[in-house]
């Protein structure tokens, strides 16, 4: 059941259920117990009339098949003409003319204890068919009541404890339900997240409970990758920083003893400090993203002149490797798009850094532009390994590296900190490969991003 299914039954509950016991009793006191309240005695009497008589299709007054008055009431009834055509009195008989001027007096001479009268037009469906004359006992206010009260306490006293019952055990129930989300969220608090979060109860007490239950395996999934990922960069740092005192160890003991191996030790621990250097800065590029303070400030820019001087510098990077760097930006020199110079710089640094690692000697990488009705295609591929069917849905997760021979000079986090960049510009990168064919790196800016 639904919280505000629950809700509504007992709103419900609490506006019909007095109005329902209302004509329950209304029901009990007019057909059970004798009312004393002249009022009421009025009314009923009419209403036993209206029930008791009815006008035939020839317009006479009779009284109704099936149909008879209290216990507590004589009436003598005559139709418009004045004739008699019902006498609970002996003295009056059916058919003769009623003089109701006199029939109070025979009312009262045939039972003394008949103190009290009626004497009114008689009303069917709004049209008037008659007239009579009313007698009833004036009772015992305390015998006619005691059934009276005891039945409006029997109504109110179920009325109440329907309605006290209701709300209680829907009180009760969401109550239980709360608490236990709540036993719940402390023990996630505390840490544990080992026990599963699993509240029965309304609809939306089990889906929260639900949520709460994803939420404790997305935990405990980032509190273990996070330990992952811990492990990880410790053991990537403490790599490259134990070589280079290794190198200088090795230097201060004396074990260079000749220019030759002074400088190849030297080389080493600058390779060994250049490596450590970019682990770093991809980490606090990383950190900067994960705590907001990576922000994107976007302005107008020249996109061939921009690709055109990245491609001058890439080319030059790739000679000093002994890889080879091409591009073709056949592009306006008018055309412009809304980005971040700095962090767009960084995207495609990371891609070409990341085609460097796995791309061997003597091979080389481009970088093409074109075009089209859907917008620009900018197309960065290389002639490496390529990357493995499986491997490639995952290129893009922090912390994941192939299994190329470039894997060891990275952490992980270029393609994802690249793929977030391009995504935060409103443009998209995807990547294809085939093993053995290189790796293509597709980036696709729509129209609406392009102005000229």
């Amino acid at each position: 059941m639904k919280l505000r299914h629950l809700l509504k039954l007992v709103v419900v509950g609490f506006i019909f259920l007095p109005l329902a016991g209302a004509f329950i009793f209304n029901v009990f006191t007019g057909y059970g117990v004798t009312p004393t309240n002249p009022v009421a005695r009025y009314i009923q009497t009419r209403r036993s009339l209206e029930f008791a008589f009815e006008i035939l299709p020839d317009g006479s007054l009779s009284p109704k098949p099936g149909h008879s008055l209290p216990d507590w009431l004589s009436v003598v009834v005559a139709d418009t003409d004045g004739f008699v055509v019902y006498s609970a009195l002996p003295a009056v008989q059916v058919g003769t003319r009623a003089d109701f001027g006199h029939l109070t007096e025979i009312g009262h001479d045939a039972d003394r204890s008949r103190s009290r009268f009626i004497m009114e037009n008689l009303v069917i469906d709004g049209k008037e068919a008659g007239r009579f004359v009313a007698f009833f006992e004036p009772g015992s206010p305390d015998s006619e009541n005691q059934g009276l009260w005891i039945g409006r306490a029997a109504a109110a006293l179920i009325i109440l404890l329907l309605l006290f019952g209701a709300g209680g055990l829907a009180a009760t129930r969401l109550a239980r339900s709360v608490r236990r989300l709540e036993d719940a969220a402390a023990r996630i608090s505390a840490g544990d997240l080992d026990s599963p979060v699993a509240v029965r109860g309304v609809d939306e007490v089990v889906s929260l409970s639900s949520a709460m239950d994803r939420m404790r395996i997305s935990l405990k999934e980032n509190q273990a990758a996070r330990s992952r990922f811990l492990a990880a960069i410790s053991h990537d740092l403490r790599t490259p920083l134990t070589a280079m005192r290794g190198y200088v160890e090795a230097i201060g003991d004396g074990m260079a003893d000749n220019p030759e191996t002074m400088e190849r030790y030297v080389d080493s621990a600058l390779d060994k400090g250049r490596i450590l250097e970019g682990r770093i800065d991809e980490l606090l590029e990383f950190a900067k993203m994960e705590t907001g303070e990576w922000v994107m400030r976007f302005e107008d820019l020249p996109l061939k002149a921009f690709l055109d001087r990245l491609a001058s510098e890439y080319r030059d990077e790739a000679a000093a490797a002994g890889r080879q760097f091409s591009s073709a930006i056949l592009l306006p020199e008018d055309l412009r798009v809304s980005a971040d110079a700095r962090l767009l710089e960084r995207a495609f640094e990371n891609l070409f850094t990341n085609a460097l690692r796995y791309v061997p000697v003597g091979a080389g990488m481009h970088l093409r532009s074109r075009i089209d009705g859907e917008g620009l295609i900018l197309r960065f591929d290389d002639e490496g390994p390529g990357i493995a069917p499986e491997e490639l849905p995952r290129i893009f997760e922090p912390y994941y590296r192939g299994s190329g021979d470039g894997r060891q000079d990275g952490l992980g986090l270029g393609l994802y900190i690249a793929s977030s960049i391009i995504r935060g510009h409103g443009w998209s990168l995807e990547a294809s490969s085939k093993p053995g064919e290189g790796a293509v790196f597709t980036i696709s800016v729509p129209a609406s991003g392009i102005r000229s």
